[in-house]
């Protein structure tokens, strides 16, 4: 038929669009260094954290030699050294990775999923319901957050699920303010107020025409979340609120080292302090890339 498309023309192939990734991603590499090696870095702790039967030498509660090689400084057999029960800690942190990474996603996931839904309904809205929802936000929001996330594991127990739940909440409030004036911009632009006019639902204008613009301080925020979400689980296993032993977990290898063990043997809450450290710093410098791409005020760099 005239002005049909030939069945032989394809939109893009698959070998086209990995070349298309890829060719992003060398320019990001390029124009911004610094995100690139924090994308490295996060990279290499999620293979870390899903390949960990592999990588790591021992399983990480095994006793090495029936624990007779405890203490152990680190070495050519042991990188970073033994602890004082003879496990071997490059072991622990490295399916500690697992830990804090799965908790990191899942609880950043959940509080940036319902801050921004709150942000876009109460925001659109108006009147009193984002009066009611900014002054709970408010609320939240005056609480150190380290002291929410303690009350709320103390009040549901120690468990995977209510750590994701406790982390989740106290990302919730930051996330809502940064979404609510994206769209308190974006309510106003004139096609909304065409779709509007048109007689599209709530829902529709919501989901279909505010939430799309959104996405870049919705993903600015959540990549700023997740540094924070974990030194949040570092900081609640280091008071003895994360997830119950035997589990292994950078913060309360952390916790259980360092007050005993600094200086007989320093490398014990050295190492996870690191991997902390390190992974949280992969992170950071990863936000700040993807802000400095997303936002158009900060894009001129890009």
């Amino acid at each position: 038929m005239p002005g049909s498309t030939p069945a032989y023309v394809t939109s893009s192939s698959f070998a086209e669009r990995l070349w298309r990734i890829a060719a992003a991603t060398l320019i990001f590499a390029r124009r911004k260094p610094l995100g690139a090696a924090g994308g490295l870095i996060v990279v290499g702790m999620l293979l870390a954290a899903i390949f960990a039967p592999y990588l790591a030498p021992y399983p990480p509660e095994e006793f090495i030699d029936g624990g007779s090689a405890r203490l152990k400084p680190p070495s050519l057999e042991f990188p970073m050294g033994t602890d004082n029960l003879g496990r071997d800690i490059l072991s622990r942190v490295i399916y500690g990775a697992r830990l804090s990474m799965l908790v990191g996603f899942l609880s950043t996931i959940f509080g940036t999923g319902v801050g921004a839904l709150l942000a876009l309904f109460s925001a659109y809205a108006g009147g009193i319901w984002d009066l009611i929802v900014q002054r709970l936000m408010d609320i939240l929001w005056s609480f150190p957050s380290l002291i929410v996330a303690i009350v709320i594991i103390a009040v549901l127990g120690r468990s995977v699920p209510n750590l994701i739940i406790a982390i989740g909440i106290v990302v919730i409030p930051s996330t809502a303010r940064v979404v609510r004036s994206a769209v308190l911009a974006v309510k106003e632009t004139e096609y909304v107020q065409a779709a509007e006019a048109a007689g599209a639902s709530r829902l529709r204008i919501v989901f279909q025409h505010i939430a799309p613009n959104c996405v870049a301080p919705y993903l600015i925020i959540a990549t700023a979340s997740l540094g924070g979400a974990i030194i949040t689980e570092a900081s609640l296993s280091f008071l003895g609120l994360g997830v119950p032993p035997p589990a292994p977990s950078w913060g309360r290898d952390l916790f259980g080292s360092a007050q005993k063990f600094a200086e007989l043997a320093p490398w014990m809450p050295i190492m996870p302090g690191i991997a902390i450290s390190l992974t949280v710093y992969g992170f950071n410098l990863l936000g700040d890339a993807i802000r400095d791409v997303l936002d158009p005020r900060l894009r001129g760099g890009w």
